[in-house]
């Protein structure tokens, strides 16, 4: 060992005799220089300047701040390359294999300085000098490394005071300052370290550094990634204030401000809840379908037209050609391929190719790690979807305008088709522009106007009202879409420009109206003549009743079977409002009858509100609105979406097709989970039956088109011919609210009942007789008997005659009998105390101080949908011919003379308030309630 170390008797392989032999040699001429007598060199340098000091002297940093921009490159490093953790890494490797970081070549670096290098990354000089190369940065990798994190740093500055110092920046700006903040976050993290968070910021710009052009609407989508101008403007002057107080806490600003917050946790998790369901990507597909398939008979008529006008110039114009159809229609099926492919990488990925999508979230992946992966699988499918048929429609787009083109230039047959063919492997800038901009407008992506804007900014600054309103965008084109395609286009701007642009823009604007109109008015008389359905009747005692029938709303009716098409849009919309303003007309006053605006307004509103990606705000309206009535309900369908996610509530539909009563919000989330809603009890009709769904055409878990046959009811159709209505029994007997599990029984005997009763009446030889009036009291006798031996059956004769005698001492709850008579009545207050009503003018309210309220004698009464206030007082006095009525303008003031029952409703049962005489009290002498 002592030999070994000292190397005595050291052997040595034959392939080391060459290396060993040059050593020796190399030795022995060092050595014979140092002996040498005669000087090998001559001095022939000159004295020190300070010029020469200041020159050579190692700057005290080791970069400089550049003006706006800086250099692009350090020695042959591209520094607007750095796309990606690789990227940055390959740069520090080239520095070093070229420039080198030993003492030698660089010069010395104190301790001092390398702990301010480290502050300026925001980690101190021990951690930065204990990390491993590889794993992290070292002092000597930490000098080239700062350069171009000087150099990234530097541009993030200078944006930002651009921003800044701008009072509207435009898209590009505020593109070209969320790169350079995501750049620089993801540069420092590499520099810090973090290559895994680097990658995750840089992904979603790669592809934008890559492209060849970036065209205005890709800019507009960056900048939208940031939020709103004035989000950015404070972001820039954030930046700035750190940058001017320390450069370390500037870069661990810069970085940290990126990261995903909570909510934006929160907000990632609702949207792939609501979007894991099956149904919907089915919908998305089949609409995009529907969509690329409606082009060709629209362009077949913009050429018709365009040919026409050809035909009184006589002379070629400028049109679209009836080949185009065709190119177009080849087109499509080219642009299949391409389309695959990119949808391939952008359910792998998540990234669009134009960063446009439906989803309407900040671009960062929130949730890291495989559980991220996971949960958004339904936002990349959806993407992947829209990216396929952007790609089919920017072929279709190409295909037609490069045989536009051709025809332009006067070419035709084999030259033409040459031609053409050349323009779709090399079109235009101007073609690319337009075919990429007409992928996002069938696939509803294209950027929102001033209006909608202000609206998606609202949810962006307010995250919880994505929980009503999570998409802007996509609802936002879907109805410009429709109304582009009725008599309401020239409402549209972007309608009026194309009108306005002439030549083949005009041709197809006009085709679009014209085709979506005689789609209309085709729809109007087929729904007319029963083939088509619309909306729900206004009279929810008429609904109930129509689908107990098996009538089903926005159908097609094939035989006695009714199939949806209210999930088919865009052509849903034009489909459903032409329907309804072919049926709405049952459904309102004379006066509205008379006034064809309401009835267009009514029949568009009522389309809307039925749609998925508007119900939530529909709902919370009604819920505004009537509270009383709606709040609970919608307070349920929100726990219940937000609990279980879409997907999960689609299975246990198709497993349970059962409606299902749910009371308070552990039901409503009990109801959308798969074995558990079967717990719950049935949702039933008009006469007790349970409300079972027949599913959808082919898988129910795949299908958005629901079914349901035609039942043929004799009674339920003599009513309905009758225009009687009939409601489900009110879980209330003698004014104590039921439990579930007694009202389950209460509506099946109640039917059980009526039907039996009814169809004695309805077809005995004295119904005919009667007139309307007759008819609807004979109709209510019935319901009222039905009612009646029902709480006898569920409890009791002694307990049935009590709450029903007939004139003496008590009198029947009015409560109870104005919401079972008058169907649809709103009841909006009842007993209140005086301390309530102080606290009601302290809110702006000017209830009257000896107000009926106080006592329990007073309702207030608002008329169901559809109805005057005239109409209700008028049902009111049939009911009670002594009551006192007083019309406030917003809700009538009914007084019932002898009866104190009023209960505490709203905002007074809310407070507690509780009247001791509800359910019915001693009748004054003289005075009778008339209730039926």
């Amino acid at each position: 060992m002592d030999d070994t170390y000292k190397g005595n008797r050291r052997a040595f392989l034959p392939d080391d005799y060459a290396e060993i032999d040059a050593f020796e040699n190399a030795r022995a001429t060092r050595e014979q220089v140092e002996r040498s007598p005669v000087p090998l060199y001559s001095d022939e340098g000159q004295p020190v300047g300070l010029n020469d000091l200041e020159g050579n002297t190692p700057p005290i940093q080791a970069y400089e701040d550049w003006p706006d921009g800086g250099p692009d490159f350090a020695g042959n490093i591209n520094l607007k390359k750095l796309e990606s953790p690789q990227d940055i890494a390959r740069a520090l490797a080239q520095t070093e294999s070229r420039v080198g970081f030993d003492a030698a070549t660089r010069g010395r670096i104190t301790q001092a300085e390398t702990e301010r290098l480290a502050s300026e990354l925001g980690m101190t000089a021990d951690n930065l000098l204990t990390r491993r190369k590889g794993q992290a940065l070292n002092a000597e990798e930490a000098l080239a490394a700062r350069q171009i994190l000087a150099k990234s740093g530097n541009e993030l500055v200078n944006m930002a005071r651009k921003v800044q110092r701008m009072e509207n920046p435009g898209d590009e700006v505020l593109a070209d300052f969320q790169t350079a903040w995501v750049r620089h976050a993801a540069i420092q993290e590499q520099v810090a370290g973090m290559t895994a968070e680097a990658g995750r910021t840089l992904q979603q710009f790669r592809m934008m550094a890559n492209a060849k052009d970036v065209n205005g609407s890709v800019l507009a989508a960056i900048a939208k990634r940031g939020g709103s101008p004035e989000n950015a403007k404070e972001a820039a002057e954030t930046l700035l204030d750190a940058f001017e107080t320390s450069p370390g806490q500037f870069n661990t600003l810069s970085r940290d401000a990126l990261k995903p917050k909570f909510k934006d946790k929160l907000i990632e998790l609702w949207y792939n809840s609501l979007l894991s369901g099956p149904q919907t990507h089915v919908v998305n597909i089949v609409s995009n379908t529907l969509t690329a398939l409606g082009q060709l008979p629209e362009h077949l008529t913009a050429a018709a037209i365009g040919a026409g006008r050809s035909a009184l110039a006589r002379q070629q114009v400028d049109r679209v050609l009836f080949s185009e159809v065709g190119a177009r229609a080849v087109g499509l099926l080219a642009g299949t391929r391409e389309g695959l492919a990119q949808a391939a990488r952008a359910f792998k990925t998540g990234e669009p190719s134009d960063f446009a999508t439906k989803v309407e979230a900040q671009s960062q992946k929130a949730i890291s790690g495989i559980k991220g992966e996971v949960l958004r699988i339904p936002t990349r499918a959806l993407t992947a979807e829209d990216e396929l048929f952007k790609a089919m429609a920017r072929r279709m787009e190409l295909h037609g305008l490069a045989v536009r083109q051709a025809g332009k230039e006067g070419l035709k047959g084999d030259a033409a088709r040459t031609r053409a063919a050349d323009l779709v492997a090399n079109p235009t800038d101007e073609m690319m522009e337009r075919a990429l901009d007409y992928g996002r407008y069938l696939t509803f992506q294209r950027p929102l106007g001033p209006a909608a804007s202000k609206v998606a900014a609202f949810t962006e600054a307010m995250p919880i009202a994505k929980l009503v309103l999570p998409f802007v965008r996509t609802p936002t084109n879907l109805i410009k879409f429709s109304i582009e395609r009725s008599p309401f286009a020239p409402l549209l701007k972007e309608w009026r420009a194309d009108i306005a642009a002439k030549g083949p823009r005009r041709d197809l604007a006009v085709a679009k109206a014209v085709v979506g109109t005689g789609l209309g008015a085709l729809v109007a008389e087929m729904a007319a003549e029963g083939l088509i359905t619309g909306g729900p009747a206004s009279d929810r005692g008429r609904d109930t009743m129509m689908r107990a029938n098996g009538w089903q709303p926005y159908s097609f009716k094939v035989g006695d079977k009714y199939y949806s098409y209210a999930r088919l849009d865009p052509f849903a919309t034009t489909i459903g409002v032409a329907a309804d303003m072919a049926t709405k007309y049952d459904g309102l006053s004379e006066k509205q009858r008379d006034d064809a605006a309401v009835m267009v307004v009514t029949s568009i509103m009522s389309n809307l509100s039925n749609k998925t990606w508007l119900s939530g705000v529909s709902d919370m309206m009604e819920a505004i609105n009537d509270p009383q009535r709606y709040a609970a309900g919608f307070g349920k369908r929100m726990a219940g979406s937000l609990v279980v996610p879409t997907g999960v509530n689609q299975i246990a539909r198709s497993i349970d097709p059962v409606a299902r009563e749910r009371n308070d919000i552990a039901d409503a989330i009990q109801n959308r989970i798969p074995g558990l809603s079967d717990n719950l009890y049935p949702t039933r009709d008009v006469f007790g039956e349970p409300i079972v769904s027949e599913g959808g055409v082919g898988p129910d878990i795949l299908s958005p088109i629901w079914q349901s046959t035609e039942k043929n009811n004799p009674i339920l159709q003599k009513l309905l011919s009758a225009g009687i209505s009939i409601t489900k029994p009110r879980p209330y007997v003698s004014g104590k609210e039921l439990t579930p599990e007694q009202y389950d029984k209460y509506q099946v005997i109640v039917g059980r009942h009526a039907q039996q009763r009814l169809n004695d009446l309805l077809f005995s030889p004295e119904w005919d007789k009667k007139d309307q009036e007759d008819k609807e009291s004979s109709v209510k006798d019935v319901m009222s008997y039905a009612r009646k031996q029902a709480k006898k059956e569920l409890f009791g004769e002694e307990k049935s005659a009590k709450s029903s005698a007939p004139t003496a001492a008590k009198a029947p709850d009015v409560y109870e009998n104005l919401l079972e008579e008058i169907p649809g009545v709103v009841i909006t207050s009842g007993y209140r105390t005086e301390a309530y009503q102080a606290d009601m003018r302290r809110r702006g309210y000017k209830p009257a101080s000896q107000s009926g309220h106080l006592d329990g004698s007073k309702l207030d009464l608002k008329p169901p949908p559809g109805k005057t206030f005239s109409w209700l007082g008028t049902r009111v006095k049939k009911l009670y011919p002594n009551a006192h009525i007083l019309n406030e303008g917003d809700h009538l003031d009914v007084y019932f003379p002898g009866w104190y029952g009023a209960p505490a409703l709203g905002g007074a049962r809310a407070a507690g308030l509780e009247n001791p005489n509800a359910g019915g009290q001693t009748l004054p002498p003289g005075f009778q309630l008339d209730a039926r």
